[in-house]
């Protein structure tokens, strides 16, 4: 059996190409959904493994090798992953003034932690809409999830080396956040083509919203 998209020589009943990781045609026509999201969370581990290596070079490569459908499952995958790192460091270091933080307390950071994936992938959309870019959900959803992914290794830095070790954990904050500036300023301009001087306006505007909407949230939360 070959592969449809880049002609590899793939294994019967392979529910992703080995070489370029375009789903067989077995696997879109024929897979359980324990199936699909075993191939979920091998296109989000695929997909690290790549932007670990080029953490920006590679954005408008990885989505492009994913497709519209698979990309917006790993934005989630890595929006979920971001959302657990910060959890984690919540419930590591808030205070819990005499109380047994317990399951209940960690499910309640891990809401806490949804939003801000949300709020920038909702903005992004808005940012799409607005330029009549290409992309749409799918890449709103992997923008949000793969920018914020830094913060997230941020946040487990911070859990382990504790409050004793914030000076570390901020060069380590500023260093991850001029990551993402720089990651959602490439991802605008190559995967939803929108031009560098679009661009230039629509990151500052894109982070305002994500900001506001993330207080809408939080305040509805309450």
């Amino acid at each position: 059996m070959f592969c449809q998209k880049c002609a590899a020589d793939t294994p019967s009943g392979a529910l992703a190409c080995p070489s370029c990781g375009f789903a067989t045609a077995s696997a879109s026509s024929t897979a359980t959904e324990g199936n699909k999201l075993k191939v979920a969370c091998q296109d989000a581990q695929r997909s690290l493994t790549q932007l670990a290596q080029n953490p920006v070079g590679s954005l408008s490569t990885v989505f492009e090798s994913l497709g519209q459908s698979r990309a917006m499952g790993v934005g989630i995958a890595f929006g979920v992953l971001f959302a657990f790192c910060i959890a984690f460091s919540l419930y590591r270091l808030v205070p819990n003034y005499g109380e047994s933080h317990g399951f209940g307390r960690f499910m309640e950071f891990l809401l806490v932690a949804a939003v801000p994936f949300i709020g920038l992938a909702a903005a992004s959309f808005c940012i799409q809409s607005a330029c009549r870019s290409v992309g749409g959900a799918a890449a709103a959803a992997f923008i949000a999830g793969s920018a914020l992914l830094p913060f997230g290794l941020v946040a487990v830095l911070a859990a382990i080396l504790g409050l004793a070790n914030m000076e570390v954990v901020g060069v380590a904050a500023f260093f991850c956040c001029c990551l993402s500036i720089v990651m959602l300023f490439v991802s605008l301009t190559r995967i939803c083509a929108i031009s560098d001087r679009a661009a230039t306006i629509s990151l500052p505007v894109m982070l305002l919203a994500a900001a506001w909407l993330s207080k809408i949230m939080y305040t509805a939360m309450q």
